[in-house]
């Protein structure tokens, strides 16, 4: 429709004279350009008749505008135009109906401001303050503030300037009544999601900043016709960042934000290096996960695994002295928004409690570094609610399964900063715990006890075990083994390590299901690693009980249980005083023999239906001596008893009587030896007159008695006798013993 009628001109003129009135009252005087000083306050209507309106500016320099827009719909606009002294165009904005945004400019002299509607009739209210401070951002208030409405394709931002007056940290607190938005300072400096409903905390809501001048923008949700009413406070809070440090969102990716919102920057300003391990909590659907990193000094020297929602991790890094900042970043593609929570915090000392949530389908390893302050025993108390992990110190130094039975033990860990890990079961997921405590020992003592279960076969992330044994001096040793569960071959290796060895002190290569192994060797003064290892091919989880002793004393009982193709048992004993000791085998099954000191066998068994029992009379010196077991290896399975005892305590030999002393030449005969310290192993020697050796045979009935028989082919004569232990005690008696000859013998006791 045309206004070229005379009224049309009419009302046309009227609204231009109504405009040239209304305007100058609507335009403030400046006041100066101080922090946050307001430079003109400016409002009015625009509408088809008079669609722009545009107001001198007669100050320069940093400038924050507020422009507010009402009437009409939401799709209307009004745009705002910074132009020079030659009325060019410099920057321009854009406020939907019922937005209320900020912008930011530097205002050259002889500037002016110019308001346009897109057509429809709309009420504004402008506003252009003097670059303000942290603590009063404009003249009208102490916070920014700001309504903006998603429009897709079309939405409004904010942003501005404002000035730190000294370096420092700042508390935010980050309002928002309706809609989400995030806040963004200084390009990535910082960037924190704001969702109604669920706001920042402001515990955790406190960044440094330095001293002088920062930007500002809020990115609001773009969805269609959301309304996001925001605000933004900031106070003076401190000095510096300190630790723990923590951070959290309750909504990140996903749909937040339209899906825009995926990531967030956090600060963190530290006045030196530290260490420090990070907690990780995701909350959301266990299908969606997001990635820490953490940059120090601009580099990236961090990146986590993906966290799923659910799962608690750790992760260990450093923070240099200075810059340091966290990125949160969500996977694209999140069915949903996560909320998640970060804790930074120094190196753990005993005591500590350390505890997670993994899931196997993550394959994510939690870490965190440890200070020893002095080394010793300590006492690890390790729990798992479901599922299972393992965990390891320094990689190798120390690794163990744990399961739903828990576990407690005490381990040895040199002082110093050391690495703890927890690597997740490949299926499942595990609440995890660990608490680690001084211990009062310093070093461990013998019996030494670990037992553990599920090592290796089919499908199992877990195939070994390694413990640390700290003794104060150098020990020999005997060790008990005892393999269960797996399959019918299935085996365990077991060695010892010196510290810092490639190669065992001790190895036994393979222990099967169902058997109990002896074994002796030597523990070095210091550290030793007990690792015990799954065979590559075993088809289902062994389990094992390790027992490391000092050398024992008779009397002494031990058993065990030796598969055909197994590995011979042995162990080392002291004989507390020279003697003869009775060495009881006893075999429930299978067949086997007894070997003392590594000479010939003392016996050899074969069990009987229901068993096999034989007791030998052996002669010992005071001291330790070597017993093994050899099985016989064409049985399937041998299972076996070894007792020892002290039967009778070694005497000197001596030789009380000889009766009769003498024989009749032709006939030969026996004679009794009485005395004392006699063997079964004792060796009795006649000898003529010239020193050699006459045939005779002798028994030792006890030892006290020996019966020597000499044949009828005996010359006559006179003879000495000899007697000697396996010991090597000796004892000679001179003219004991005639032939064929009348003598007198006087009992005499020979030593």
């Amino acid at each position: 429709m045309s206004l070229a009628t005379p009224s049309r001109r009419l009302l046309a003129a009227l609204l231009f004279i109504a405009a040239v009135i209304v305007v100058p009252a609507l335009i403030t005087p400046a006041r100066g350009a101080e922090p946050g000083a307001a430079i003109i306050t400016f409002s009015g209507t625009l509408d088809a008749g008079v669609p722009s309106r545009t107001v001198p500016l007669s100050e320069s320099g940093p400038t924050n505008l507020r422009l507010a827009v009402s009437g009409g719909v939401a799709s209307d606009t009004v745009t705002l135009t910074l132009l020079d002294s030659s009325a060019k165009s410099l920057k321009s904005w854009v406020a939907r109906s019922g937005e209320t945004i900020w912008g930011f400019a530097s205002l050259p002299a002889g500037a002016s401001l110019r308001v346009q509607t897109s057509g429809a009739s709309l009420s504004f209210d402008l506003s252009a303050y003097a670059r303000g401070t942290v603590a009063a951002p404009s003249a009208a208030s102490d916070s920014w503030s700001g309504v903006v409405i998603g429009a897709a394709a079309q939405t409004s931002s904010s942003d501005g300037q404002f000035v730190a007056p000294a370096a420092g940290l700042y508390t935010f607190t980050l309002g928002a009544d309706s809609g989400a938005y995030q806040l963004v300072i200084d390009g990535d400096y910082l960037r924190k999601t704001v969702v109604s409903g669920s706001l920042p905390s402001a515990s955790d809501s406190t960044y440094y900043l330095s001293a002088g001048n920062h930007s500002f923008q809020i990115v609001s949700d773009s969805s269609a016709g959301v309304s996001t009413r925001w605000s933004v406070q900031m106070v003076a809070a401190g000095a510096i960042d300190s630790l723990p440090s923590t951070e959290s969102a309750s909504m990140l990716g996903g749909s937040t934000g339209d899906g825009a919102f995926v990531e967030e920057w956090v600060p963190i300003q530290t006045a030196a290096a530290h260490t420090v391990n990070i907690r990780i909590a995701a909350i959301g659907a266990a299908i969606d996960t997001f990635q820490v990193e953490l940059y120090t000094g601009g580099a990236k020297v961090l990146t986590s695994s993906d966290v799923a929602g659910g799962e608690v991790v750790w992760v260990s890094s450093a923070l240099g002295a200075g810059a340091n900042a966290l990125h949160i970043v969500t996977k694209a593609g999140n069915s949903a928004p996560l909320g998640y929570s970060l804790t930074v915090s120094d190196l753990f000392t005993p005591k500590l409690s350390w505890s997670g949530i993994s899931f196997g389908s993550s394959q994510t390893r939690s870490t965190a570094r440890a200070s020893f302050a002095t080394a010793g025993l300590y006492t690890f108390t390790l729990g798992a609610e479901s599922g299972r992990y393992q965990i390891s110190l320094n990689d190798t130094y120390l690794r163990k399964v744990v399961t739903t039975a828990g576990v407690t033990f005490s381990a040895y860990v040199p002082a110093g900063t050391h690495t703890l890990e927890i690597t997740q079961e490949g299926a499942g997921s595990t609440a995890w715990s660990v608490t680690i405590e001084a211990a009062k020992a310093a070093v461990d003592t013998l019996p030494y006890a670990r037992s553990g279960a599920l090592l290796g076969g089919a499908g199992n992330d877990f195939g070994d075990e390694s413990l640390p044994i700290q003794l104060a001096a150098t020990t020999p040793i005997n060790i008990r083994v005892t393999a269960t569960d797996g399959g019918p071959n299935d085996s365990l290796r077991v060695e010892i390590f010196e510290a810092d060895a490639a190669t065992p002190s001790f190895s036994a290569a393979a222990v099967y299901k169902g058997e109990v192994l002896w074994a002796t060797s030597s523990l070095p003064e210091g550290t030793s690693l007990l690792r015990v290892s799954a065979a590559a091919g075993n088809s289902a989880p062994m389990s094992y009980a390790v027992e490391i002793s000092g050398v024992g004393t008779i009397p002494l009982t031990w058993s065990g249980v030796a598969r055909g193709e197994g590995i011979n048992s042995a162990i080392t004993l002291t004989a507390p005083e020279d003697g003869v000791y009775t060495v009881t085998l006893t075999l429930a099954s299978g067949n086997g023999q007894v070997i003392i000191d590594g000479g010939t066998p003392q016996t050899k068994a074969a069990a009987r239906v229901n068993s096999a029992n034989l007791t030998l009379r052996v002669p010992l010196r005071a001291g330790p001596h070597h017993f093994a077991f050899i099985q016989d290896t064409t049985q399937v399975s041998t299972s076996w008893q070894i007792a020892t005892s002290l039967l009778q305590k070694a005497v000197p030999l001596s030789i009380t009587a000889i009766m009769p002393p003498q024989l009749s030449y032709g006939t030969g005969g026996t004679m009794t030896i009485s005395g004392a310290g006699f063997e079964s192993g004792t060796v009795v020697t006649v000898l003529d007159s010239a020193k050699k050796t006459v045939s005779s045979s002798a028994v030792v009935v006890s030892g006290t008695e020996i019966m020597l028989t000499l044949p009828a082919t005996t010359p006559p004569g006179t003879y000495s006798l000899s007697l000697t232990n396996p010991n090597g005690d000796a004892l000679s008696m001179n003219s004991a013993l005639s032939v064929g000859l009348l003598r007198t013998f006087m009992p005499l006791v020979y030593r």
